[in-house]
């Protein structure tokens, strides 16, 4: 539902509004944070050395499974998850609006709905189910790719959706159920890095593929780098170390 108001407000009052009403969200959070009452909260000993993200890299590196997952999903990330990304591009190539923006967004977030709903079914993450969303981004970006109009790539749009928040709710479940519980933290804050510094590496390169080149390259890049980790995977799955 926030994709389509989102969009509703861009065609009503223009962007600069629609920026203001998402600031004005967060003051919610900012209340609710204001009104947490500290001598109600169980106080917590404090490590005589404090916790440090370097440690979480070390224990990653002694696991060629978690290697696995944060290699992959930085691939994945930088060039075949930026959906809001590609999808502006593409809304522009196919001479669209902000209008159309927030359908497209708005059926992503059907996509994505579905996706967390199905993670949210499963018992254990699992790096096949990982891979499984790879492949199917691997054919929402085909897809989209191949779209001749805009109708089309919105239904692309959605497969891409659910295939995206299945590969992050699962890679996420399955870097904390796998982790020690001592270095869990750690560990996710390493695996976060990665996955959140992705986008600085994928959204400057899928920018210029799209000047250079035109929309539907930015989305081939995608396809190419999903249906890399898909193979990495099925070799993974097939051949490489069991932990």
């Amino acid at each position: 539902r926030a994709p389509a108001a989102a969009g509703t407000l861009l065609v009503a009052v223009g962007a600069g509004w629609a920026f203001v009403a998402n600031g004005a969200t967060y003051l919610v959070l900012i209340v609710g944070l204001l009104l947490i009452r500290p001598r109600e909260l169980e106080p917590r000993a404090r490590p005589q050395r404090p916790p440090r993200v370097w440690g979480g890299v070390r224990y990653i590196a002694k696991r060629a499974d978690l290697v696995f997952v944060c290699a992959s999903m930085f691939v994945v990330g930088a060039f075949a998850i930026n959906i809001p990304l590609t999808s502006s591009i593409m809304v522009e190539t196919f001479g669209g609006d902000a209008a159309d923006f927030g359908i497209v967004n708005s059926l992503v977030a059907i996509g994505s709905l579905a996706g967390a709903l199905y993670a949210a079914r499963a018992k254990q993450a699992r790096l096949g189910v990982i891979i499984a969303s790879f492949a199917l981004l691997t054919v929402a970006a085909i897809g989209g790719t191949l779209a001749p109009d805009i109708r089309w790539y919105t239904l692309a749009t959605v497969i891409g959706g659910f295939a995206v928040i299945l590969a992050l709710a699962t890679a996420n479940g399955y870097v904390q159920s796998t982790t020690h519980v001592l270095v869990r933290g750690r560990v996710l804050a390493a695996y976060m890095a990665v996955l959140m510094g992705s986008s600085t590496v994928g959204s400057p390169a899928l920018g210029l593929v799209a000047d250079t080149w035109g929309g539907h390259w930015s989305l081939a890049v995608g396809a190419v780098a999903a249906g890399a980790a898909t193979i990495a995977g099925v070799v993974w799955l097939r051949w490489g170390p069991r932990t």
